[in-house]
């Protein structure tokens, strides 16, 4: 205990080390003892007595690192001291005797041997450089000459560094950073004594990418670190860590472009989930579940956008349009018709084969309410194909084509698709002209038209039809109207697949020409009649006269009035019948009339023939302010007073004529020239006989300085 009292009074406690199997104890607070006697320590012998056994111990060779001290002591008594040899290369000189039974052993990083000897209380410090190995031997020297020495023991003491070889462990694994961003990479928050840190990018072919404790990095790689040992102490390099650094991974599109379903699977819902590590989404109707469920719910159509993000603010929009489709069903329309012996064949094979469940599908057809195949694909009994023979295989054929229920309670997972068409047999196509009375004559400015009955089309739907005229083809087009007007032979064909068929047809034109009726648009004063006569000059025509327009067709039209054909009651009284047939028209020889009423008035002539002309009189009212006047009675019996019939002219008129008429229509008098020399005596132009007493009407004409046409009438009254 003296040993240890005194180091701790100079204040220095080295640091000492156990080993297991020798006795060296390595304490914290002052050096051990690493030899103890063969007695426990502190034996003694009589000194009349010599003990020559030799001092053995159990004790193995043994290594003191860097800071490391050791006492070597040995059992000492009163008649025995202990002398111990050191290595000659610790003093550079030979081996050098220490004649103690206890030495303080400790190892340092010198680079060369020295040797540090202190007399403190007989105690002895030697201090070795590290990677040293030398032989410490000691001998029990006999202080009583009557007795022998006694021997002593050896060890090896290797002198060297304590290495640290334990891994340097990161705090953190793999980590992430966003692009255009840095990360600092810290190797260890301790300091490691003669070590530097080297890092090593592992994706690059750099060697050594930077030294220092931290590495700031702005690129994704993975990267290690080891510590460099930066001092000649014999100590391997330490092995350090490594982090594989990564960018947060940017959204990526997951969405197929489009995507087909029968509606939306009979069998579930369709189901897409991105599937990207760190990438939250955000559905369009505001789901934000990774995964997304389409169900069928009766719409055809379905559209969906997905909005994907991170926490670096990167963001990308996908999409999906999934269609979910029902079965399809078609036969071609709504009708067939074929010739005998042919075959057709119905295929619903390509309208379905795209469909995800296409071999659950089922396939029905029926030919007149009774079930000719039922089945389905997987059966491979081509239920989705039928053929179908002529004239056998006649009537409604109907096919339907659905998914079954799952559950025989469950409503439909797909509406049925269904589809029926009318098969029927092809006849020879049948032709009927829609003419009056077969062959037909009719007037020369006439035309008729021609066309087929449509009811007679029917059977035929796709024969195609050829008109000919005198044998020449013209037109090709069936259900047109083809208006013949010129005298020959007017043939159709029809043609179809199985027969062609022909019809003709004979035009005559009316041995007489054609009768023309010219009026000429004119003017009336209010309330004043003026007669018209367009009567031909041959005998033997009819004329009725309306008032109103003829329509393109030459029919009476209605001028809106409240009566339907409401002509002319001075003139054929009476009522147009409305069903507006000719026949029944009050015909009459003369067309004569007086008309004094502004409108449109038209003339129908028929002649013997039956051909018929029409013609349009436009009667305008005129301002009929008198531009003379003129006495309304004058007494042509020779009394000097009052015996002629004169007229008093207001302004200028050029062109005057008069026209004198009895009550009859009669003309009795005309005159042209200046108005103020007109005058009439009462007498009749022509044959000078005096006109009887009554009442005449006088109609004149003239222009005025405008030279607009005028008319004026009147009447007077002859007393005599």
């Amino acid at each position: 205990m003296r040993v240890m009292s005194l180091f701790s009074s100079i204040g220095w406690l080295p640091i000492c080390r156990r080993l297991s199997g020798l006795a060296f104890a390595f304490l914290l607070s002052e050096p051990a003892v690493c030899l103890a006697d063969e007695h426990g320590g502190g034996g003694h012998h009589d000194a009349k007595e010599c003990d020559t056994t030799p001092v053995k111990y159990a004790f193995h060779d043994t290594t003191l690192y860097v800071g490391d001290s050791c006492w070597l002591e040995t059992p000492v008594s009163d008649n025995y001291s202990t002398s111990w040899l050191l290595p000659s290369s610790i003093n550079e000189s030979d081996d050098f005797e220490y004649n103690r039974d206890d030495i303080l052993v400790s190892c340092s990083q010198a680079e060369n041997p020295r040797e540090l000897t202190m007399s403190l209380w007989n105690i002895i410090h030697t201090t070795v450089p590290n990677g040293y190995t030398g032989l410490f031997s000691y001998t029990i020297d006999a202080i009583n000459p009557e007795c022998p020495d006694r021997e002593g023991d050896s060890i090896y003491i290797t002198f060297a560094v304590k290495c640290d070889t334990t891994p340097v462990k990161l705090a953190f694994r793999d980590t992430a950073f966003c692009e255009g961003d840095s990360l600092l990479l810290v190797a260890t928050d301790q300091p490691h004594e003669g070590y530097s840190t080297l890092w090593t990018d592992l994706s690059s072919a750099a060697e050594v990418l930077y030294e220092g404790d931290s590495l700031l990095v702005t690129k994704p790689g993975t990267y290690a670190f080891r510590l460099y040992n930066m001092v000649n102490n014999g100590c391997p390099d330490r092995e350090g860590d490594t982090v594989r650094a990564a960018f947060w991974p940017k959204p990526q599109a997951f969405l197929p472009q489009d995507t087909l379903e029968a509606c939306g699977s009979r069998t579930g819902a369709l189901t897409f989930a991105s599937g990207q590590p760190h990438i939250a989404c955000r559905w369009s109707d505001g789901d934000t579940a990774d995964t997304y469920r389409f169900a069928y719910k009766g719409d055809t159509l379905d559209k969906r956008f997905c909005t994907l993000y991170n926490i670096c603010g990167d963001t990308l929009t996908d999409s999906v349009i999934v269609r979910f489709l029902p079965p399809y069903a078609y036969l071609g329309g709504d009708s067939l018709v074929g010739c005998r012996g042919d075959s057709v064949l119905f295929d619903l094979e390509p309208y379905n084969r795209h469909l995800p469940h296409y071999n659950d599908l089922r396939f029905v057809w029926t030919l007149r309410g009774d079930t000719v195949r039922d089945g389905f694909p997987s059966d491979r009994d081509e239920p989705a194909r039928l053929w179908v023979r002529f004239p056998q295989d006649t009537g409604l054929l109907t096919v339907q084509v659905f998914l079954p229920d799952a559950a025989p309670d469950a409503a439909p997972a797909c509406p049925v698709a269904s589809d029926t068409i009318d098969l029927q047999l092809y006849i020879w196509p049948d032709i009927d002209f829609f003419v009056r009375n077969g062959d037909t004559t009719i007037c020369h400015y006439d035309s008729i038209g021609l066309f087929l009955d449509r009811d007679s089309l029917v059977f035929s739907p796709d024969a195609y039809y050829i008109w000919l005229f005198d044998s020449v083809p013209f037109d090709t087009t069936a259900d047109k109207i083809i208006y013949a007007a010129d005298t020959g032979v007017y043939t159709v064909t029809g043609v179809n697949y199985c027969s062609r068929h022909s019809e003709s047809f004979v035009l005559h034109h009316h041995p007489k020409e054609r009768i023309t009726v010219v009026m000429q648009d004119t003017t009336v004063c209010p309330e004043t009649p003026i007669a018209f006569d367009p009567t031909l000059p041959y005998g033997g025509n009819h004329y009725v006269w309306f008032k109103g327009g003829a329509d393109g067709e030459g029919d009476y039209e209605d001028d809106g009035g409240d009566d339907s054909g409401d002509y002319m009651q001075f003139r054929n009284p009476g009522e147009a019948p409305e069903d507006g047939d000719i026949d029944a028209w009050p015909w009459d020889a003369s067309a004569e009339i007086w008309i004094d009423t502004p409108g449109t008035y038209t003339l129908y002539v028929m002649d013997t023939a039956g051909c018929m002309a029409h013609s349009e009189l436009k009667i305008t009212e005129e301002d009929c302010t008198p531009k003379f006047e003129a006495p309304n009675v004058f007494t042509p019996n020779g009394d000097g007073i009052n015996d002629v019939f004169k007229l008093k002219t207001m302004e200028k008129l050029f062109e005057f004529e008069i026209r004198i008429f009895n009550r009859w229509g009669n003309q009795v008098l005309a005159f042209n020239g200046e108005p103020e020399d007109f005058e009439w005596n009462g007498k009749i132009k022509g044959n000078g006989q005096d006109a009887a007493d009554g009442v005449y009407f006088y109609v004149a004409t003239y222009k005025d300085y405008k030279g607009k046409k005028k008319k004026q009438s009147g009447s007077v009254t002859i007393l005599r």
